[in-house]
């Protein structure tokens, strides 16, 4: 069957580079790579599974025949080996010239500094928080209508998320690297454990589960790299509780989408099991996009997602026609919904490309990944580049589902990346006009 064998390559692959890896003792629990492999083959071969043995019969479904589940098929097991191939050659490519950063004056994030970004961030993601929800009527306006608001209210409010979505999610790990030579002392774990809940708690409110993810990424990998190496026992135990955690929040927030729809209002079968937990049947999804495209030709080119990641901080009250997100518009051309249907890194590269670009474009993800992973963290010491792994960890394995919004929070995180550099140097050039400005914690 077409499905199994998209699933039993895929695995193969996978465990081929984690036994490469460990044989070279260079193998990483937090390489992205895996992470993305890993949730690349839940989403897609697996889903496919699911979606063969008990296809789902709701509004996002698009029945798969036996050419088209061949196709998809296809195309799942040539995007999984093209990203394999490309990250290959990427850690065997040396583009940028790997140096030593521990003596230069931007290295460290110091204690002065991590304290006052932590404030600042906050302050700047609650008050972002505050103004999306005062502009859609207030809290209360909010929370009778959340799944229609984290559907389509997000439109045009790139600024706002910015501030949500960027700044927030990172004050707790400025805070954890500005005192990593001191974070046994149980006032400062217990300092940032406060802004931890500071952080996630609005995102919690807002209904907003990738954030809430990607403030918990940032301060794992954070704590991996910067502060002490976690065991792989104490990831797979703690992941676990998080997806349960995660799973509860979903039914929490009455989340009407297809993953919790089928729970709570059908009774509990292996696939309603399966879209409760990992949410998008991409088989289907992907299904629906070759049948519609078959024949036409009717791709995209990428236009969509190279004009959206350079507009998206412009506030839709300067721009009354701004186009709407390519994730909705992919909702409305296929599934004729406002939104809520993930297209997957395939459904998305296949529109834009063809098989052409499910190709070339996994390869070239995969080769930037293993760049990115070389030189953020095993060739270098920069606070600064562990910090943008750390940031962009979560987006980059998330892209698996789809590219385009994880592109446009990477590009947001990087301005704040931006900030934490141009601060930290400038109070690094202070400190050295007045030695007194500030404790450095070199």
């Amino acid at each position: 069957m077409n499905v199994w064998v998209a699933l039993i390559i895929c695995v193969a692959i996978l465990l081929l580079q984690i036994n490469s890896d460990r044989k070279n003792k260079t193998f990483d629990f937090f390489n992205v790579r895996y992470a993305f492999e890993f949730y690349y083959i839940l989403i897609l071969p697996i889903s496919g599974l699911f979606y063969h043995y008990y296809p789902p019969a709701n509004a996002f479904t698009h029945q798969l025949n036996n050419d088209t589940e061949f196709i998809v098929s296809v195309l799942v097991i040539l995007g999984f080996t093209s990203f394999a191939f490309g990250n290959y050659c990427g850690k065997r490519v040396k583009i940028i010239a790997g140096r030593n950063h521990q003596k230069t004056v931007y290295t460290y994030i110091t204690t002065l500094s991590s304290d006052f970004l932590a404030i600042v961030f906050l302050l700047i993601g609650y008050f972002g928080m505050y103004m999306l929800m005062r502009k859609y009527g207030g809290i209360s306006s909010f929370l009778t209508n959340i799944e229609t608001f984290r559907n389509t209210g997000l439109i045009g409010n790139g600024i706002y998320m910015l501030a949500i979505d960027g700044f927030l999610p990172m004050s707790s790990a400025i805070y954890l690297m500005g005192h990593r030579n001191v974070i046994g002392n149980k006032k400062i774990r217990v300092i940032f454990v406060f802004l931890f809940l500071l952080t996630v708690i609005p995102t919690f409110v807002l209904g907003f589960r990738g954030i809430i993810l990607a403030a918990a990424c940032i301060n794992v990998i954070s704590y991996n790299y910067y502060i002490n190496k976690i065991k792989g026992s104490s990831i797979l135990f703690f992941g676990i509780i998080g997806l349960i955690i995660l799973m509860a929040y979903s039914l929490f927030r009455g989340d009407q989408t297809l993953t919790v729809r089928a729970l709570t209002h059908q009774t509990l079968d292996p696939k309603n099991l399966f879209s409760f937990i990992y949410r998008v049947d991409g088989y289907g999804v992907v299904g629906k996009v070759v049948d519609n495209i078959k024949g036409s030709n009717d791709f995209q080119y990428g236009y969509m997602t190279i004009f959206e990641m350079f507009t998206i901080l412009i506030p839709r009250s300067l721009w009354p026609n701004k186009p709407i997100a390519k994730s909705v518009r992919f909702s409305e051309v296929f599934f004729h919904l406002n939104g809520g249907v993930s297209p997957t890194i395939i459904g998305e590269t296949y529109w834009d490309f063809g098989l052409f670009g499910v190709v070339v474009i996994l390869f070239l993800l995969g080769f930037i990944y293993a760049q990115v992973f070389k030189n953020c963290i095993l060739e270098s010491t920069s606070s600064f580049k562990m910090l943008i792994y750390s940031v962009c960890f979560y987006y980059m394995f998330y892209m698996a589902e789809a590219i385009s919004g994880q592109l446009n929070s990477i590009w947001m995180s990087l301005v704040v990346v931006f900030c934490v550099y141009a601060f930290c140097a400038v109070t690094k050039s202070i400190g050295k006009l007045y030695p007194n400005f500030g404790k450095y914690n070199e």
